[in-house]
């Protein structure tokens, strides 16, 4: 990186690198703002999913540049992104490249140290953690090999702080997550409760009924159908609904696994939702059962709003659910267990409206995070 002799003449340039479009939607355009506001130039390349790649730029007039990357690591047109991500450090006179996800993490730090810029690596959830799959050790390999050539690494949750300090890069930090806005789940009482009542009676859920929500989308990793399993062996099945917000590839499995266990009208598919603080009103309890997850915000802002989390004893989301504190931990492939935590909170639901998980989750938002920021950039000598 340049030397800042002169704030006035001189703007750090970053170039942040994602593998799509849609983690820059979805998480980093405050901390792109942040950047904006003291003065450096950041341009953005990741690959157009959706549309998100030209909302980005005319909502929120971000340079991007379109960089054909695929999600899995081992795609052989990765290359020709390489290449061409290569070309566009080399040309564009970065002074830092601020790396996110698995690929765009690993072709940002390979082009940005073959062009000896600063290297920073932000890592959402490294995918060789406890309980991981043998197959997930390539990723240990490979975040070897890449820690060479990060001059600092960003995490997110305890585990993985702990795991790539043992790693080679320059420095390393930890912050709470990436932000969230916590504004969007502040309600009043009579709010939740107006929204409650509208949401529950239009899913046709009674008021003794015990609400299980999971929000994210329909993947392997985020485990939908473990929660199905436990209701289905569940004592308190006939008392139990599941509200789902997502979509993804395994809707259509899901639901045929909704209709074989008889639980259609219990099991609640809404699709990707834009209000989930108001759908969030309806539910008692939080369900995230995770394979994996660097943090999880889904399960923060449920804790935010006020509802207790089961979650899986993984990563980030074991930093935040504590037993019978704030939720509640299993075995991700666990469903007897699963159906046991059910059973008992159906039985002893005043129990666990008492948890404290609203103000545990606070050091989570979004201030808190950019302030965290604002002390590595200022390390980093990003801006002075």
């Amino acid at each position: 990186m340049k030397n800042l002799k002169d704030m006035n003449d001189i703007k750090n340039k970053i170039l942040v690198v994602c593998t799509t479009d849609s983690m820059i939607w979805c998480f980093l355009i405050p901390h792109i703002k942040f950047l904006q506001e003291k003065g450096c130039i950041v341009e953005c390349a990741c690959s157009r999913t959706g549309v998100y790649f030209d909302e980005l730029v005319e909502k929120y007039h971000l340079v991007l540049h379109e960089i054909p990357f695929e999600r899995s690591p081992f795609k052989w047109s990765n290359i020709k992104a390489y290449n061409k991500l290569s070309k566009l450090v080399h040309e564009g006179s970065f002074d830092l490249i601020h790396c996110h996800e698995p690929v765009g993490g690993a072709m940002g730090r390979l082009a940005g140290k073959r062009w000896r810029k600063n290297v920073m690596y932000f890592a959402h959830g490294l995918h060789y953690f406890t309980g991981a799959p043998k197959k997930h050790l390539v990723y240990y390999l490979f975040e070897w090999f890449l820690s060479f050539l990060t001059d600092s690494i960003i995490t997110i949750c305890e585990e993985d702080y702990g795991r790539v300090k043992k790693l080679h890069a320059k420095r390393c930090y930890k912050i709470h997550g990436i932000g969230v806005d916590f504004s969007r789940y502040d309600k009043s009482e009579e709010e939740r409760s107006q929204l409650r009542l509208k949401w529950r009676e239009k899913l046709g859920i009674n008021n003794d009924d015990m609400t299980l929500i999971s929000v994210g989308e329909l993947s392997v990793r985020k485990n939908h159908k473990v929660i199905i399993d436990a209701i289905e062996k569940s004592k308190a099945k006939n008392h139990v609904h599941l509200i789902i917000c997502g979509e993804g590839e395994l809707l259509g499995e899901l639901k045929l696994k909704t209709k074989n266990s008889n639980l259609e009208s219990r099991v609640h598919f809404l699709g990707f939702r834009r209000d989930v603080p108001d759908v969030l009103t309806a539910a008692d309890v939080m369900c995230f059962p995770s394979l994996w997850e660097g943090l999880g915000l889904a399960g923060i802002e449920a804790m935010y709003s006020g509802l207790p989390v089961i979650g899986s004893n993984r990563q980030g989301i074991k930093d935040y659910v504590k037993n019978n504190q704030t939720g509640f931990l299993f075995e991700p492939t666990d469903s007897d267990k699963l159906s046991e935590i059910i059973d008992y909170l159906y039985e002893h639901q005043d129990f666990y409206k008492n948890f404290v998980g609203r103000d545990f989750v606070r050091d989570y938002s979004l201030d808190k995070v950019v302030e965290e920021l604002s002390m590595i950039y200022k390390k980093e000598k990003i801006y002075v």
